[in-house]
């Protein structure tokens, strides 16, 4: 049984459907992000199966312009605290728990005698992945750390 026939998603109110293929790629998804090694893993599985949603590309999009976390810095001149000549910039954020999903692509490398094939390259990234890492900048304030997971089929 449905408690409600809406999602929310910031001010949007949009009718929601209970699709069976959107549920097979959530637990497909989720089973592949959380392997049973992760603290907390069937919580997280349930949580990418309960609040994913597919929308059409134009929402998307409009959510993308308007919840996107964008801030505007400036840097001023020390000695007389206006604004530095160029000092202004933009600074974008993802929602602390997005998922990006992307593909890599790995094919036979030769040096010299050795070639060293694709899934000795895979291997090796999934090694250098184990551990969270920080992208872009702002590390002293906790900004860019992700999680990388390498998943084959």
């Amino acid at each position: 049984m449905r408690c409600t026939d809406k999602v929310v998603l910031e001010d949007l109110d949009l009718n929601a459907d209970e699709n069976p293929q959107v549920k097979d790629w959530a637990t497909w998804i989720g089973a592949k992000l959380f392997s049973d090694e992760h603290p907390n893993a069937q919580a997280w599985r349930d949580a990418v199966e309960k609040q994913i949603c597919v929308v059409h590309d134009d929402i998307f999009s409009f959510l993308l312009e308007t919840s996107t976390e964008v801030v505007a810095r400036i840097k001023l001149k020390d000695e007389e605290k206006t604004v530095q000549q160029g000092g202004l910039w933009y600074e974008e954020s993802l929602p602390a728990e997005s998922i990006l999903w992307g593909l890599v692509s790995a094919t036979p490398v030769k040096v010299g005698n050795t070639v060293t094939q694709p899934t000795e390259i895979c291997d090796r990234i999934a090694e250098l992945v184990q551990k969270p890492f920080q992208l872009g900048g702002k590390a002293t304030v906790g900004r860019g750390v992700c999680r990388v997971k390498v998943v084959t089929q």
